[in-house]
């Protein structure tokens, strides 16, 4: 398992899950690190829509998956979720990628022997970028990239610049 100090030094990790009923759940999720995104003292993972993540359920020492509206009553401390890793697994390991993940069908917890974890991989880059269209005035039409610096940060919140920062 890597250390966490070599994971901080690149931006972060990739992880994709596959084997679960819900398509939503069989994609790429991508490490955030900075502000409002932490749980429990570790990253969150989000897919690349912002509408799920997985966390470290502290409560059931486990990494769980949840809906993006969860994520301040997750950071409180409540342990909401929709899919669910095996106990005492770390989900961030390079080498041992873990199945046997549970899925939430709505009714009940289904356990899903092939389900969970296809492949980690270490990212060189991980910036958000937005891309608008549609827009009256040509300027807003642009791709915007995330900003996480302190001095771009608006209530503790990263914020989007266009690639010229106006």
């Amino acid at each position: 398992l890597e250390t966490a100090t070599m994971q901080l030094q690149t931006a972060g990790l990739q992880i994709d899950l596959a084997g679960f009923r819900s398509p939503v759940f069989n994609t790429k999720f991508f490490e955030r690190r900075r502000p409002g995104f932490v749980v429990n003292g570790l990253p969150t993972f989000w897919t690349s829509d912002g509408l799920y993540f997985l966390y470290w359920c502290e409560k059931e020492t486990r990494w769980k998956g949840s809906r993006w509206q969860d994520v301040s009553k997750v950071q409180k401390g409540a342990a909401p979720g929709v899919i669910a890793a095996p106990l005492k697994t770390d989900i961030r390991s390079t080498q041992a990628f873990e199945k046997g993940w549970h899925e939430f069908s709505g009714q009940a917890w289904e356990a899903l022997r092939g389900a969970g974890v296809v492949s980690v991989v270490t990212l060189r880059l991980n910036v958000v970028t937005l891309t608008l269209a549609g827009f009256g005035r040509p300027e807003l039409n642009a791709r915007f990239n995330e900003r996480f610096k302190a001095s771009a940060l608006v209530c503790g919140r990263e914020t989007y610049w266009s690639t010229d920062f106006r």
